[in-house]
């Protein structure tokens, strides 16, 4: 009855405006979303202005000096803790030509954080692992680390997506710092948000990374150790890197305090994948370019399975004419996803950084 009493053409009028309503609630959700991403910045981060400078995150007390001389070399701010507003300022209005994650891999990896010509410049090797943990459902007060992952940022640690799905409940803390987990001088940071890649779809070995925002920034400064690792944004053939995790010492085996590491191989994607061609469950589509392979020429040893998340490290040597040294800076190349058993001869799939890295940037900067 109240549809014939309605006007001719009045039914498309308030479908229309109903269409209208609902992709404007859509835009809405996503830039709430989009602003979520932006948040979490903290002082003297690298950040890029809306001219494309370089600058870094600064206070509006800074911000106002600055300001002085020029207007246009303070454009973006973002939130600090959700609350304190902090100002990207440029130092020079030029723009930028490098990506920004390679600028902050620049200034994390100072000559005091470097490994010199193989030899630890600090007391951990691997600085920049993480181990996630979950609260332990059997035991009060304690926590259970089930997953690694790697810090790219003080506050942003890399991981694999299918980690987050490891228990019914999302994990609550980082422990950074490389040490083995029963070491006295290691500190868990609570968790403040989880960005799960939008194309990975559980249990899929597919866009399988993730991001993990801890609530305050991790500082060498309070452990003894170094700064985050690199993350690496060209392509990559053949090559030398380095699996590192907590994980186990034997298939099935229990996970190790201690943290692991071994010796891998990079494959082409093509070798790698005729030794998957039956797994339809994870890998339906094969092996694809954002995923790499690597394993033990001799098939010795291999990341095993808690090493889920843990990062396999390439380690790039650059010339220093100031000092006349050289000195390596470790980048992380990939994401440890799934393989088919430790030490099997059987190469293990990682997610390839470099396919991700404009997705990282925009979440980390």
């Amino acid at each position: 009855l109240v549809y014939a009493r309605l006007p001719p053409g009045i039914l498309g009028k308030i479908f229309l405006k109903m269409q209208i309503l609902y992709f404007a609630g859509i835009i809405a959700l996503l830039f709430v979303h989009f602003s979520s991403l932006v948040m979490g910045c903290y002082e003297h981060q690298s950040c890029l202005t809306t001219r494309n400078r370089l600058g870094s995150y600064v206070t509006r007390d800074v911000y106002r000096q600055m300001a002085k001389e020029s207007q246009d070399i303070c454009l973006g701010a973002c939130n600090y803790n959700k609350s304190t507003q902090l100002i990207c300022c440029a130092y020079r209005d030029e723009p930028a030509d490098r990506r920004i994650s390679h600028i902050q891999c620049d200034i994390d990896h100072t000559r005091y954080h470097l490994i010199f010509h193989g030899k630890l410049a600090e007391r951990n090797e691997f600085p920049f692992m993480g181990a996630i943990g979950w609260r332990d459902l059997f035991a009060v007060n304690r926590t259970t680390y089930k997953c690694g992952g790697t810090l790219i940022d003080r506050r942003y640690l890399l991981t694999a997506a299918h980690c987050l799905f490891h228990s019914n409940e999302p994990p609550i803390v980082v422990r950074p710092g490389g040490f083995n987990l029963t070491d006295a001088h290691a500190k868990d940071f609570e968790i403040d948000e989880i960005y799960i890649h939008p194309g990975y779809e559980y249990p899929s070995a597919y866009n399988d990374i993730a991001i993990i925002r801890m609530k305050e920034p991790y500082y060498a400064e309070s452990f003894e150790n170094t700064g985050p690792a690199c993350t690496w944004a060209l392509p990559l053939f053949a090559a030398n890197v380095t699996a590192i995790g907590y994980g186990s010492t034997r298939f099935a085996g229990l996970a190790s305090d201690s943290l692991m590491k071994t010796n891998l191989t990079i494959l082409t994607n093509e070798e790698c994948g005729k030794y998957y061609e039956q797994d339809d469950d994870l890998l339906y589509h094969g092996i694809i370019h954002s995923q790499l392979c690597a394993n033990d020429t001799v098939g010795m040893s291999d990341t095993c399975q808690g090493d889920s998340g843990g990062p396999i490290i390439m380690y790039r040597t650059d010339d220093d004419e100031n000092v006349g040294y050289f000195y390596e800076m470790p980048y992380v190349v990939g994401i440890t996803s799934f393989g088919n058993g430790c030490g099997s001869g059987v190469p293990g799939v990682y997610t390839r950084v470099a396919s991700y890295i404009d997705w990282i940037e925009k979440i980390v900067y």
